[in-house]
């Protein structure tokens, strides 16, 4: 914190629902993201910093219903957590499909907090769908399409 920085981010990047699955290590889920949120949270007070919670790709999306469901519902919950921590903002990152980010996005700003989402553009300057990051920066951002299933 003495280098000059103003927030104090949760190390909460990669701790969902399917990253943890992955290594058998779903039942830690909760207390991983509480425990990190709680150390940042002592570390922005003491500093006089700001908190931020952190979500990130999550490599299940594919652009259909179930994968918008299954992401969703893992931000939620992560956001859940950061919203219950007193967090200042979340920080949504690396995300390589936007319709990915936008859900993100979404999730985040149905708690009222302030959100930063990042895009991960790969070889070709587009992500997964094609769109350009001066599309994406330029436009208002679309809703993600929802199922009514």
């Amino acid at each position: 914190m003495h280098a000059g920085s103003d927030v104090v981010e949760a190390f909460t990047y990669y701790a969902h629902r399917e990253k943890l699955r992955l290594i058998g290590k779903e039942d830690l889920l909760e207390r991983m993201n509480r425990g990190a949120l709680e150390i940042a949270k002592g570390v922005a007070r003491d500093t006089g910093t700001l908190l931020a919670g952190d979500i990130c790709n999550t490599n299940v999306f594919v652009g259909d219903d179930t994968s918008r469901r299954a992401v969703r519902a893992m931000f939620e919950e992560q956001v859940g957590w950061a919203v219950d921590a007193g967090v200042d903002f979340v920080i949504g990152e690396t995300f390589s499909w936007g319709e990915e980010a936008l859900i993100a996005l979404e999730s985040i700003k149905a708690t009222g907090l302030p959100a930063v989402i990042t895009l991960a553009i790969h070889q070709e300057p587009v992500t997964r769908e094609g769109w350009t990051p001066e599309e994406r920066a330029s436009a208002s951002p679309t809703p993600a399409p929802t199922s009514s299933a």
